[in-house]
């Protein structure tokens, strides 16, 4: 008998036991839990020390880097300074003393022209009387050559012209447009009168005349009154004749 309650005891305390270690590990994982969240609130804790810290240690250097560079600007303008203020010293330096020198050189060619004027003053005088001489004989020579061969242009391009405008009165004749043929001889007129060549003048007035005199000779207003301004500009001692061509001028209008 008890065999059988010794046997029924540790089979009861077998059975047990494990509801009691069931038991007693939430109150151990409790712990657990407490211990690390108090490590993480410290772990938390450090981090931010460690930060600021770092935060502290960035602010120093940034601090001493802003002297440094202060330092060095300062330096370096107050470097600048005493340089430019030392060489300004010494270009105003510079400046008195070419001033000086300046001055003295031109005294110096002032007094030494003045000897050299008074004595060349002479010489010169004649000499220059000489050269005016010479080369206003040679100007006088070269204006007449030039004269010369401006006028025998200006007599070529007259020449020219004088052509050229009695082609094309000869022509306006012969396709009987007698207004524009008569105004193109009243310009050749003109022409030859500047070549000074009387015999022509009265020549193209003959011509004129015979045209006007010709039955189916008819002009225009236009051309009646370009044609009678024209005439009238002649020289005096044309103007005879051309006072009967202007009478022959007016009838032939149309």
């Amino acid at each position: 008998m008890n065999n059988i309650s010794k046997i029924l005891f540790v089979i009861f305390f077998i059975a047990l036991f494990p509801a009691i270690t069931i038991a007693q590990e939430p109150s151990k994982l409790a712990a657990a839990v407490v211990a690390g969240t108090e490590e993480v609130q410290l772990l938390k804790t450090q981090i931010k020390m460690i930060e600021g810290y770092e935060n502290q240690f960035i602010s120093i250097i940034l601090w001493s880097l802003s002297a440094v560079i202060a330092m060095a600007l300062g330096l370096s303008a107050f470097n600048w300074y005493t340089s430019k203020t030392s060489y300004e010293r010494d270009v105003q330096s510079l400046r008195q003393e070419n001033k000086a020198l300046k001055a003295e050189l031109l005294a110096r060619l002032k007094s030494e022209t003045d000897v050299a004027s008074k004595s060349l003053s002479k010489g010169l005088s004649d000499r220059q009387a000489e050269i005016e001489v010479v080369v206003t004989k040679n100007l006088n020579a070269k204006l007449a050559i030039q004269s010369s061969q401006l006028a025998g242009h200006k007599q070529e391009i007259l020449e020219l012209r004088y052509s050229i405008t009695k082609k094309e009165a000869e022509e306006a004749i012969e396709s009987k447009d007698y207004s524009q043929g008569i105004y193109t001889y009243c310009k050749l007129l003109e022409i030859t009168v500047q070549k000074n060549i009387v015999y022509q003048v009265n020549e193209i007035l003959d011509e004129i005349g015979v045209i006007l005199d010709k039955i189916e000779t008819s002009l225009s207003s236009y051309y009646v009154t370009e044609i009678v301004e024209s005439l009238r500009r002649l020289p005096e001692k044309y103007q005879t004749v051309v006072e009967n061509i202007i009478l022959k001028v007016n009838k032939a209008q149309k």
